[in-house]
């Protein structure tokens, strides 16, 4: 008993890894329907013309691990898929995040921690054991958190699987957009108390899409 004690004092006091590598890792989160997949295509378009070396990826990522949780997703749950999408995580970083950081390129991710301490919530897995989960991980050098008001998410869902065909998974089903909402605020207070260097962007209209594009390229050029 003393042994599992002592084990879990020392989860506790566990801390992320800063990013040692001379590229930059960007982090770009938020709730299904925030715009996150235009705003980066957009914003790996405009540092190129700047002549930056950019490579973008994304979690669920495209490993084996990956691949399986994607497939899986309807039907795992729990403590068993917050370990599955971890799992994927490191491989992530890996094999894909820390190979191009180290070649000095500006790395793009769509989604990363914060979207676990959100879904995986929605699971009914415990923050303090999804920080636990992730305490080996790096810390991005910044991480945006776009936003919108729950009625615009459910509408840009509903208008991306009409346009695309593809149908919603769990998590964007059932007008669950105000429960990731509440779970997003919940992941920026407790990142932040991790020293991440983590901002709220409301993506609600294309003003906003055009401030937050000039947002993000002035933090990037003076990362």
């Amino acid at each position: 008993m003393k042994k599992n004690k002592e084990l879990m004092s020392n989860l506790k006091e566990k801390n992320m890894k800063k990013n040692k590598y001379p590229g930059k890792f960007i982090v770009i989160d938020g709730p299904n329907g925030s715009g996150k997949s235009s705003l980066i295509k957009k914003l790996v378009k405009e540092l190129k013309k700047e002549g930056k070396d950019v490579a973008v990826t994304k979690e669920i990522s495209s490993s084996k691990i990956g691949i399986f949780a994607r497939e899986t997703m309807s039907e795992t749950n729990g403590l068993a898929y917050a370990c599955l999408i971890a799992s994927d995580r490191y491989e992530h970083l890996k094999n894909e995040v820390i190979p191009m950081l180290k070649e000095r390129k500006i790395v793009i991710c769509d989604r990363y921690a914060p979207s676990s301490l959100v879904y995986q919530q929605m699971d009914g897995v415990s923050p303090n054991f999804l920080l636990n989960l992730n305490s080996e991980i790096i810390i991005p050098d910044f991480t945006a958190i776009l936003t919108a008001n729950s009625e615009t998410l459910t509408d840009r869902k509903i208008r991306r699987a009409e346009r695309t065909g593809k149908p919603l998974d769990r998590f964007e089903t059932n007008n669950q957009a105000g429960i990731e909402l509440h779970f997003f605020k919940d992941a920026v207070e407790r990142l932040k108390k991790k020293r991440w260097n983590i901002e709220v962007l409301s993506n609600e209209t294309s003003q906003n899409f055009n401030e937050n594009l000039e947002k993000l390229l002035e933090t990037i050029e003076e990362l």
